[in-house]
């Protein structure tokens, strides 16, 4: 980040301290009067735009001081942390955490990496103050409404500076920025990628920023809404970010830390869609804490917390790989950002039979839930995201099994302790050595997890030597299309290696997360995922997971592995 920042020391306490005062300043969900009250922002999403005031009400709790490093007067160091803060923001709505925090963390890092340091000044300066930036980001080969890109940047003969022009489908929150970071073909005889930060006020005073509207998307709907049009756009030469074609290369060291504070956003969507779900159930009478006839709506709470907690596994080590592991971090930054959405949908897919026919009725009061429901698959970025994943792992299998898997070291502790301290953020290498420390935690713990869990872990370490023995016979070359079913089984064991290890390394002395009942619930599923045929988890341990699953409901805690008090 130029320079790199501060990193902010301290024991888990400080920062759930922080994290639990953003979260009382979003204020309370079922209080009518604010501007992120569920039927506030049911009654947004159906008209395609942000909550009234939930812009103005992010400035207020401090938003743009976690996106702006200690060294420039604010609080952001470590991408774990962020991710947590912004998981308040997507328990009321992902569309207001994907647009204002992951889309404003975007550009931003762009400027902390690769920025001059009067232009990371500037932008500390502005949103410190309450403004706002956005990003128009570079075209994927497999675009979607939100990459797709027909912006160019060019040396303006005229004046001396940079002309920008052409259009981009759709820009989150362009609408509302004050600065917009776009990467754009730069290239005079072939393509090329340089990023520019634009003032984009004063464009949109000139004329030469027009916004332009489309029809919203299911998911994420007031996101798809807003493009622009670059019509003439004039800038300084001093408003490139960095070397002009270096814009690529600023990306994809930005990309690895988008993915994982992404994915873990994510969860606070589907903790809040698990928690109308417990408590729709006792209002009902559909569940208690005891009685067979309940047992099976039970059972589905526990499934969908274990899913929870499987993710926040992976999302942890995805967001803490970024400092600690930089060279492998692409890899499970990728891995976080396609399988938790993805596990998160099929999650609040199980949980809408709770609701049943009444789901969809108009004015049933569970508006929320459904909205949760199509914003969550879009958060992994649809065809796009999934075909950024492939693109990192296909490649890396052959190296991956003829070097690595079965003969790493297992990945450092402190890699799953939140509490501990991480090393300052630096740019992320676009080519990281094929690496895979992750995974060695399910050869490693063969002999340090519960008896219990025992059978489960040998099961998925059996599922990596299968792995490592169909890459080796030649099934991951680029293309043979059963690498892509190699590489989706390759996300569900990585998602095993960050469950033991977040268990043998990171329980702490929480109870709950000390004892084998979640570790071997979360196994079991992932084998089942994987189409592993496991036996049925027994009731001594499953219960502890419905309990617990109940439990948060009731006393809005937080389902992952923090179990944070909440505002409502």
């Amino acid at each position: 980040m130029g320079a790199a920042p501060t990193v902010a020391a301290g024991p888990r306490a400080e920062t759930g301290r922080r994290v639990a005062a953003f979260e009382a300043a979003l204020g309370d969900p079922a209080d009518p009067a604010g501007p992120l009250a569920r039927p506030a922002v049911v009654a947004a999403d159906r008209e395609a735009r942000l909550p009234p005031g939930a812009a103005e009400l992010l400035d207020a709790a401090g938003l743009g001081a976690e996106l702006v490093p200690v060294e420039h007067g604010g609080r952001f160091a470590r991408t774990d942390v962020l991710a947590r803060i912004l998981r308040s923001v997507a328990r009321r709505d992902a569309a207001l955490g994907l647009g204002l925090g992951i889309g404003q963390f975007a550009a931003a890092a762009h400027i902390w990496f690769a920025g001059e340091r009067r232009q990371r000044d500037e932008l500390a300066a502005l949103l410190l103050r309450g403004g706002r930036i956005a990003m128009a980001p570079p075209e994927f080969a497999q675009a979607n409404g939100l990459t797709q890109n027909r912006i160019r940047i060019r040396r303006d003969p005229a004046g001396g500076g940079l002309a920008v022009s052409g259009r981009k489908a759709v820009i989150p929150c362009v609408a509302l920025a004050d600065a917009l970071v776009v990467c754009a073909d730069s290239g005079e005889a072939r393509p090329d990628w340089s990023a520019a930060l634009l003032d984009a006020g004063t464009a949109r005073k000139r004329g030469e920023l027009l916004l332009v509207g489309r029809q919203p998307a299911a998911g994420l709907r007031a996101l798809t809404v807003d493009g622009a049009v670059f019509e003439g756009l004039r800038a300084p030469a001093t408003a490139l970010i960095g070397a002009a074609g270096s814009g690529l290369t600023q990306a994809l060291s930005v990309i690895p830390l988008i993915h994982g504070v992404r994915a873990s956003m994510a969860l606070g969507t589907a903790d809040a869609a698990l928690r109308m779900a417990v408590r729709y159930a006792f209002a009902e009478g559909q569940v208690a804490y005891s009685g067979a006839g309940t047992r099976r709506v039970r059972g589905r709470f526990a499934d969908a917390f274990a899913d929870l907690l499987l993710c926040d596994c992976l999302a942890l080590a995805a967001t803490r790989a970024v400092h600690l592991l930089p060279e492998e971090a692409a890899l499970y930054t990728a891995a976080a950002a396609t399988l938790v959405p993805r596990i998160l949908g099929e999650t609040l897919n199980d949980l809408s039979v709770v609701f049943g026919g009444r789901l969809f009725e108009r004015d049933s009061g569970h508006g929320l839930f459904e909205k949760h429901l199509r914003d969550l698959p879009a958060l992994s970025g649809g065809h796009a995201g999934a075909s950024v994943f492939h693109s990192i792992v296909v490649p890396r299998l052959p190296a991956l099994a003829a070097r690595v898997w079965l003969r790493e070291d297992p990945a450092p502790a402190a890699l799953f302790r939140p509490d501990d301290d991480l090393p300052p953020l630096a740019p992320l290498p676009v080519t990281g050595r094929a690496g895979d420390r992750l995974t060695a935690e399910l050869t490693a713990a063969a002999d340090d997890v519960p008896d219990e869990a025992r059978p489960l872990v040998g099961v998925l370490a059996q599922e990596l030597r299968d792995l490592r023995a169909a890459c080796l016979d030649g099934r991951a070359d680029s293309a043979d299309p059963r690498a892509f079913a190699l590489a989706d089984r390759y996300m569900l064991v990585l998602a095993a290696g960050a469950v033991v290890g977040a268990w043998r390394h990171g329980r702490g002395d929480d109870p709950f997360l000390s004892g084998p009942g979640w570790l071997v619930v979360t196994l079991a599923r992932i084998c089942r995922r994987l189409g592993i045929k496991v036996p049925a988890v027994g009731r001594d341990h499953r219960e502890p997971v419905e309990t617990q699953a109940l439990d948060r409901g009731e006393q809005a805690r937080s389902y992952d592995l923090y179990g944070m008090e909440l505002a409502g």
